[in-house]
């Protein structure tokens, strides 16, 4: 198992389990430079070159690579309150970077947990990266190279309800602070959609026989 999935699997079971046996030792020491915040066995926080950590990894790297895992964040957001209260409390509120960085990065638990959210309510789920556009897990451009290649009324059927989808995203996601970031690239999608529409579906269409009467008469 890889360290970060090692880590995420540990914050599930700290989750689920909502242990109180975090930080009982750890009051009872004094704070050092790197504020070294023993929560666990095997749980150490520390704070370092601006940036906290979690026994060496960036939680912030952390958090982006289970950006979409709701316990993860929200196990995250209950250690970085511990660690703030134990440093505030040793420190008396003395260390402003640490302050800083660990307000970024509760606000960056409530715009992943808000994102969810809107995911979530709205039924829509949208992914991008290497010249791949995912729509709840779909493929949205190789589904549209295919009905170029072969376009049927079933698969026109499916697109017209990736196009609702699509439309859906830009009604929804209208006013917050994510919707700049996608806007762009679902208005893409929806316009190549769109225009594939334009196709007509070959099981649809008669060819001519030669006797001049359609081929399906």
């Amino acid at each position: 198992m890889s360290e970060i999935n090692r880590i995420r699997e540990r914050f599930r079971r700290i989750a689920d389990l909502k242990s109180e046996a975090s930080a009982t030792n750890a009051s009872d020491l004094p704070i050092d430079h790197q504020l070294t915040f023993q929560r666990d066995a095997g749980e150490q926080w520390t704070f370092r070159g601006g940036h906290i950590y979690l026994n060496d990894e960036d939680i912030e790297d952390l958090l982006n690579e289970a950006r979409d895992d709701v316990k993860f964040q929200s196990a995250v957001s209950d250690a970085v309150s511990e660690y703030r209260e134990l440093v505030w409390k040793k420190g008396n509120g003395s260390f402003a970077k640490f302050s800083v960085r660990a307000d970024a990065i509760q606000d960056k638990i409530l715009c992943n947990m808000k994102r969810i959210y809107d995911e979530r309510t709205g039924g829509v789920r949208l992914a991008w990266g290497d010249g791949a556009c995912l729509l709840n897990n779909l493929n949205v451009r190789a589904i549209l190279a295919m009905y170029h290649i072969r376009p049927t009324e079933k698969a026109r059927k499916f697109l017209k309800g990736l196009k609702s989808k699509l439309a859906l995203i830009l009604v929804n996601k209208n006013g917050s602070p994510h919707f700049e970031r996608v806007n762009s690239v679902v208005k893409s999608l929806y316009n190549e959609v769109d225009s594939a529409l334009d196709k007509t579906p070959i099981d649809g269409c008669y060819l001519p026989c030669h006797n001049g009467h359609n081929s399906g008469q």
